[in-house]
């Protein structure tokens, strides 16, 4: 074996291309929905850093005026109570609601995981969320009389991002609790998330790029949650008759 000046054994070539062959093979392993998936992610991102450098250089101002007064235009009471309804669903409180009622549906089941990355996720999307916000400090926009004021930065929009985030990975854990009901999951999970944006703009508490920016930072999230959660573990049948009558004659046995 050959050895380096530092008298640590050297690398051959047969060692890299052993090395090689194992990433190929994890390559190959990976199934082309998860390929598409983390694909997506990639895409995602890429789009939220262009929207994030048009904020930045104020090419996104003019688009986002027009967009902005154009929904509001739309205002009446009663869709105004609507949208109260709508952004309240992104909302810390009902968030970590919705999270507390399938991690504890997730535990019953003896899908640990599932509710240890459903909380996880929620607190590492917070922390991006209020870091990306910090770092862009784009101010909320003021164009209407009634609209929402909020102290914090405007860029991306916590209730669009953290909502892809956690429904986003809600939807997962559902279809894998529950196969049949997938298409109903990803379903309400895309309606849920697009309404809140919208009701983010409606509202007047973000501007149109800050919204689709938080959707584009939040598919990661989903993507990387989807993957971690793994799948739920099999349920054991139940025990026959006999086998539990063979088990209660034993000494000790109750």
């Amino acid at each position: 074996m050959q050895t380096s000046t530092t008298g640590k054994p050297a690398r051959t070539w047969a060692t890299n291309s052993d090395d090689a062959r194992v990433v190929r093979g994890r390559v190959r392993a990976l199934k082309p929905r998860s390929v598409l998936l983390f694909a997506g992610a990639a895409a995602a991102t890429i789009a939220f850093v262009l929207i994030a450098v048009d904020v930045v250089e104020g090419r996104a101002d003019a688009m986002d005026r027009t967009v902005e007064l154009a929904l509001h235009d739309l205002a009446s009471p009663a869709l105004d109570a609507v949208m109260n309804a709508v952004t309240s669903l992104g909302a810390a409180p009902h968030i970590l609601g919705v999270i507390a009622i399938f991690a504890l549906c997730a535990i019953e089941r003896r899908y640990d995981r599932a509710a240890f990355v459903l909380a996880v996720n929620w607190v590492v999307v917070e922390c991006v969320n209020l870091l990306l916000k910090e770092l862009v400090g784009r101010h909320r926009p003021v164009l209407f009389a009634g609209a929402e004021l909020h102290a914090s930065y405007s860029f991306p929009s916590g209730h669009a991002m953290v909502s892809t985030a956690v429904y986003g990975v809600i939807a997962a854990v559902t279809a894998a609790l529950w196969p049949r009901a997938r298409p109903f999951a990803i379903a309400a999970a895309i309606a849920v998330i697009l309404l809140i944006g919208v009701s983010r703009v409606y509202l007047g508490a973000h501007w149109p790029s800050d919204v689709v920016a938080g959707f584009g930072a939040g598919i990661p999230f989903v993507v990387v949650g989807a993957h971690l959660i793994g799948r739920p573990p099999t349920t054991r049948s139940a025990p026959s008759t006999s086998s539990r009558r063979s088990r209660s004659s034993r000494p000790g046995c109750r």
